[in-house]
Order: structure tokens, then C-alpha cells, then sequence
């Protein structure tokens, strides 16, 4: 008869016996050896003590054989310590005598099973190993399910956090450090939304399986939830050390992912904290290492950062900085001003841009780069982007009335084109403020335009049944191409402001603008270009026969009264201006 079928060949039962008697001892060894095919390795010690002693050393025990009346700490004490340096151990308990109420009392204090000293014999133990181990394997069921990733396989958040304040408590003993990981990869929702389901977890299960290919064997590699995972880093001292790590791991991540039918490309964010340095418990450290993590999410060209105190003083600042911006949607402290766009032939303003600024109460009149990162991170850009939409038509409506009939732009940001609600929102602001939504215009960037052509095509379609026209911002930036644009109800390209920067003393430059511009008008497109702040750019605009400019050359950006005198300068004849509510 063959005993436990499921373990390897080269896998022996490991047993630590608690007796005090060695011919004890000697008895039950020859109990073991006499259980058919049973490969076991058998570890004595005298001592309750002894035997805690070898278990802090060594926990990977299978089974705890002790003598009941030997505890010199009492058997309870004994059974939990036992317990809490094994948990997966199982614990048999021999005792001289037996009866219900102390069988019952060693089950509750963890005990799996117990035996009479009297008339033990082979077949007995044999059962009783057969059972605890049975009970082994089903709680290590169990605990995989509780503590183990099902998708990956790997650490889940709960196992994970015990293992990082097990690992800071050691170190606190040994006076070594710990470090903390946490990696997020990037655009992992793009998967998901474009692809589907399967094709997302095939991405988590291959970024595990490179990860795996990147940590020891002695650190703990976990999924914390959907595209988040976590190192714990022990014995590690040297920073230097730790940044090679990350750089493998970040190279590793950055390899293409084959999903079915197509080859992706991810980044990764990678944020590292030390222990004591960043954090004495797992969740001040937890939440350095996801501090630096979100500095190199939202850092261009960086795929790590090491926490600092800098670090956590920028974040205490954010946190202000965010309470007052909320304040401020509240109590109407921005304002939105407007830059013309000239048509360059003629040199008259046919449209304009419009910015919105922040009129800080103690910092003054602040610009988009202040505040517009803080609005995406939170979602609060997507409220603030309907109340430039709502300000622009407010005045379309005044300039329409004075009789100037000239188009305002807005930039629509990638998070409020992605709001489910943005089509019913415009309309209902067109309607409101009774505008004809034909002098209205959403600029959007490349990265809204090319992040799901299908969605992108559909939502552009209903905005524009509204009157609403389309541009292409800051072309050239991204990776959208004619060929992906063609298709798209896009009226206007807008020539980004680095090529118009450069084409007089590039001629590399220069040709890109010429050829965006020939190619645009071919798709029947108006072509702006951004930037324009000397007349030399504007001569070779005007040479390549762009259609209109927008710049320093012309105007910064102005008031809507400054707006409203400059257009009532062209056009005597107009009403006179009124203050924009």
C-alpha cells in the first residue's frame, strides 16, 4: 500500500517529535519505519523549548509529534507558539490517557489529532499521519485560494501585506533594511477596452511570468490588484543593487506581449521605498513606495523613482493645491480668455482659441500648466471642460449678437472625451445658452483620436449632428496618420507649434509643413499653425499657403472685452461689446 500518492518521489515527510524519554523516541522511529513506503526524516528534540528553537530555524515541518504531558510552558502555550512559526505544520498529540473533554480541548487549540500511548501501534500512527497530512493538503487548498492570486498564481494583497510587516519586523531585529516595489503598467485599460477581457489577462499573466524571471528566489513577487504588482526586498543594503533590479524589470516589461492577432507594446512605473528610511510599518511604507510609483507615472520618459521626503512634501502640497481647486470650480476663480486666429491673406481675426487661466486668490492669474495635470489626475478636468464649453457659448452668444461671427475653439481633453455623457452635456449646453453651434469647435490630440478609432468615430459623429466641428491639435506630436484620419469629421489640422519654431532655420522642418499642408488641403482640411511669433515664419506659412495662424506675432492670449474691441475694430458697424457673464 502506497501512503501519500501525490507527494514527489524525492519528497520525504518531514516530522519533528517533542519527547522527552529517548527510548521514546527510539519506539516511535521504529513505528514509523515498520508504516509500508512511508519516506520520512525524523528531527528530535527533548524540549518544548528545543522544539520552538527549531522551528523559529525551520518551519517547513509536515508534522508536530509531541508527548502531551511534557510542555514545561503548558500545552497550550506550546500548541499556538507551534502554530504561529508552522502554520501549515499539523499537530499530534500522544497522551497516557485520553477522554473526551481533553481530546476536545487539544482540537480546539489547534491540535489535528490525538493518540493513547497505550496499545499504539504502526496501523494507528500510520492512520493518524494519513489524516493530519490529508488535512494539510486541504488547508493548503484553501490557503492558496485565501492568500494566492487565481489568474497568476502569485501573492495576493492580504498574504502580501502579512509577508511585508513579517519581512520590516525582522529587519527591525537585525537592523537591515527592507525594500518595497510597487509596478504599475502603463495604458494596461487600453487592453482591455480595445481588445477585451482575455487578451488583458494574457498580458497580466506574461508580465507575472517576466517578473518571476526578475526577483530571487527569497523575495515575495505579488498582485496586488488588476495591473498593480509588488516586490518585497530583503537583505538588499545597496541602492545601487535595487536600481539594477528595477532596470531589468522595467526592460522586461517593455518586451511586446503577443495577445491573438496583434503585438502590444507597455510601459511600466516603477516605484521603489526603503525601510526605515521611507516608512517603519507596511503602510507608510506601502504608500512611499505608490508615491514615488505615481512621480513616474506622471514623469515623461521615466520608468522609476526612488521615494523621498521631497517627494512626500510635493504630494502634502498636491493634496492643498487640490482642495483649492475644488474651491475654486466652486467660487468661479477661473477665467477663460481667448486667442484670435488670423487669416494670414488677409490678416483679420476669423476665430479663436479658447485658454482657460486660474485667478488664484494668493498667487495670481495662473496658467494651464499650474492646474491642468492636478485636473486630469483627479477627474476634475472633465467639470472644468464643461464650463469652458458652457463660457465659450456663452460668448459665441454676445459676439453673435454684436454681429461678429467668428468660431471659438476649445480643447477637449482625453478624459472628458472618454465621458459617456459628453454628447447629452453639449447639447444641453447649445440649447441653454441658444448658440448656433456651427462657430463651435472641439480641438482634440492625437492620443484622443487614435485611442479607439471605432468609439472615437462614433462619438465624433453624434457631437457633430449637434453643428459642433472638429480639429486635430499639435499634428505631428503623436502617431495618428492621414490614412487613420480620413475617415474622421475633422475640419481643421493644426500644425504643432515645434515644426513652426523651427522651419526657417530647418529645412528638414520646413518640408514636414509643406507636405502636412499640400496633404491636408487634399483631404479638403483648413491647416492653422500654432506658435507663429516672428514675420519669418509667417512668410514661409503664407509661401506654403497655410490658411490661418495663431501666435505672439499676432496677439497673446486677451479678455473677451479686449477680444470684443479688436473685432470691433475691423467691423465699425457692430453692436458694441457687453461683459461675458
Amino acid at each position: 500500500m502506497v501512503l501519500f500518492e501525490n507527494r514527489l518521489q524525492s519528497e520525504k515527510i518531514r516530522i519533528l517529535l517533542v519527547e522527552e524519554q529517548h527510548t521514546e523516541e527510539l519506539f516511535l522511529d521504529n513505528l514509523l519505519g515498520q508504516i509500508d513506503s512511508l519516506d520520512y526524516e525524523l528531527t528530535w528534540c527533548r524540549t518544548t523549548a528545543k522544539a520552538l528553537r527549531a522551528l523559529a530555524n525551520d518551519a517547513a515541518f509536515d508534522v508536530i509529534i509531541s508527548e502531551y504531558w511534557l510542555s514545561d510552558q503548558g500545552d497550550g502555550d506550546f500548541i499556538t507558539e507551534a502554530k504561529t512559526l508552522s502554520p501549515a505544520a499539523q499537530i499530534i498529540v500522544i497522551s497516557s490517557e485520553m477522554d473526551s473533554t481533553l481530546g476536545s480541548s487539544l482540537i480546539k487549540a489547534g491540535v489535528t489529532d490525538y493518540l493513547i500511548k497505550s496499545g499504539l501501534d504502526a496501523l494507528a500512527l500510520e492512520r493518524s499521519l494519513r489524516y493530519t497530512l490529508h488535512m494539510k493538503e486541504a488547508q493548503i487548498k484553501l490557503s492558496f485560494r485565501d492568500h494566492y492570486d487565481k489568474l497568476t498564481g502569485l501573492v495576493n494583497r492580504t498574504l502580501f501585506y502579512d509577508r511585508l510587516l513579517h519581512a520590516i519586523q525582522r529587519a527591525e531585529r537585525s537592523r537591515q533594511k527592507v525594500v518595497l516595489l510597487t509596478i504599475n503598467l502603463d495604458k494596461f485599460k487600453y487592453i482591455n477596452d480595445s481588445y477585451g477581457r482575455e487578451a488583458g489577462d494574457s498580458a497580466i499573466r506574461i508580465a507575472a511570468e517576466r517578473l518571476q524571471s526578475c526577483v530571487r528566489k527569497s523575495d515575495t513577487l505579488a498582485r496586488n490588484n488588476g495591473d498593480e504588482f509588488a516586490v518585497i526586498l530583503e537583505g538588499v543594503n545597496d541602492e545601487s543593487d535595487v536600481l539594477r533590479m528595477v532596470e531589468q524589470i522595467s526592460e522586461q516589461l517593455a518586451k511586446p506581449y503577443i495577445i491573438p492577432g496583434d503585438q502590444l507594446h507597455l510601459g511600466s512605473s516603477i516605484g521603489a521605498a526603503f525601510y526605515p528610511s521611507a516608512g517603519v510599518n507596511p503602510e507608510s511604507l506601502l504608500r512611499a513606495a505608490n508615491l514615488a510609483m505615481g512621480h513616474a507615472k506622471r514623469s515623461p520618459g521615466c520608468s522609476h523613482c526612488f521615494y523621498t521626503e521631497e517627494l512626500s512634501t510635493k504630494a502634502s502640497n498636491q493634496l492643498i493645491m487640490e482642495a483649492e481647486f475644488r474651491r475654486a470650480l466652486r467660487r468661479n476663480e477661473f477665467r477663460l480668455m481667448f486667442q484670435p486666429r488670423v487669416d494670414i491673406i488677409s490678416g483679420e481675426i476669423v476665430g479663436m482659441e479658447g485658454l482657460i487661466r486660474w485667478q488664484h486668490p494668493t498667487r495670481g492669474l495662473l496658467s494651464p500648466d499650474d492646474f491642468i495635470p492636478l485636473a486630469e489626475e483627479t477627474g476634475l478636468v472633465v467639470t472644468m471642460g464643461y464650463w469652458v464649453i458652457h463660457q465659450a457659448c456663452l460668448a459665441l452668444k454676445h459676439l453673435q449678437e454684436q454681429g461678429h461671427f467668428v468660431g471659438i475653439a476649445v480643447n477637449l481633453s482625453f478624459r472628458q472625451f472618454q465621458d459617456k455623457k459628453l454628447r447629452e452635456t453639449v447639447a444641453r449646453i447649445i440649447k441653454k445658452t441658444q448658440v448656433d453651434a456651427n462657430y463651435l469647435e472641439f480641438e482634440l490630440t492625437e492620443t484622443a483620436v487614435m485611442a479607439n478609432e471605432q468609439e472615437t468615430r462614433r462619438c465624433m459623429d453624434e457631437i457633430s449632428k449637434l453643428g459642433v466641428h472638429f480639429s486635430l491639435d499639435d499634428f505631428g506630436t503623436g502617431y495618428s496618420s492621414f490614412a487613420h484620419i480620413q475617415g474622421l469629421p475633422i475640419s481643421s489640422l493644426k500644425i504643432d507649434k515645434s515644426f513652426v519654431k523651427n522651419a526657417v532655420a530647418n529645412e528638414g522642418d520646413a518640408v514636414i509643413v509643406k507636405a502636412i499642408i499640400n496633404l491636408a488641403h487634399n483631404l479638403g482640411m483648413r491647416v492653422i499653425a500654432e506658435g507663429v511669433e516672428n514675420f519669418d515664419q509667417l512668410v514661409l506659412l503664407r509661401d506654403h499657403e497655410c490658411d490661418q495662424v495663431q501666435g505672439y506675432f499676432y496677439h497673446k492670449a486677451l479678455s473677451f472685452e479686449n477680444v470684443c474691441q479688436k473685432l470691433a475694430q475691423e467691423n465699425p458697424d457692430a453692436e458694441p461689446a457687453s461683459a461675458l457673464a
